[in-house]
């Protein structure tokens, strides 16, 4: 997994490059500054997106032609970085105890200044951001110099086990900051935790 993750970012570095190079001529397109804007920050949700703009910019640069991986490649390069989202969320949806579910955790260390936030939400309105879902209730809990508010794992299946979830992760460290949101099932969730 890891060494997929590691191929996708210097694959996304050397396209970078090679856009900045392309946008720098006198006659290039506008096309090519937006897709380079496309490709810094892109996470693997992006790239079948990225690639047929590039698959279709090819033909008036075809230099861009030489930087298209595979299909193959790109499948496991989103299945690698699916597979890393779920590791996170499950991280932080089992941190309490085996027998409950976070739904929301939140801790902050002032020293180190680390800053840790996860929440887990009912989709309501799909292709909607986090902010316009349902929020999902339970009983808060302070453990790990955490608060965390958690559910009960039998009720949590009950309650949610066929329905759509949204994970959020917002984690900033002396490592940088990772924020994402991720749509998975409750049976996903549940499944192969930690």
């Amino acid at each position: 997994m890891a060494e997929a993750l590691e191929e996708f970012y210097k694959w996304r570095a050397e396209v970078c490059e090679v856009l900045r190079r392309l946008s720098e001529r006198p006659s290039a397109l506008p096309e090519l500054e937006e897709l380079h804007k496309l490709v810094e920050n892109a996470d693997y949700r992006d790239l079948p997106r990225i690639l047929v703009r590039m698959t279709a910019l090819a033909l008036f640069a075809p230099e861009l032609k030489q930087c298209l991986p595979s299909i193959q490649t790109a499948a496991r390069w989103i299945e690698a970085e699916r597979a890393r989202r779920l590791k996170t969320i499950r991280k932080y949806a089992f941190a309490h105890t085996p027998n409950t579910v976070v739904v929301n955790f939140f801790r902050w260390d002032i020293v180190s200044g680390t800053y840790e936030y996860f929440a887990l939400a009912e989709i309501v309105r799909p292709g909607m951001p986090p902010s316009y879902q349902r929020t999902i209730g339970g009983s808060p809990v302070y453990a790990n110099k955490a608060s965390m508010t958690v559910v009960d794992r039998r009720e949590f299946a009950e309650v949610y086990g066929n329905r759509r979830l949204m994970a959020v992760i917002h984690v900033v460290s002396e490592l940088g900051e990772e924020y994402f949101f991720e749509e998975l099932s409750a049976e996903e969730l549940l499944s192969n935790e930690r």
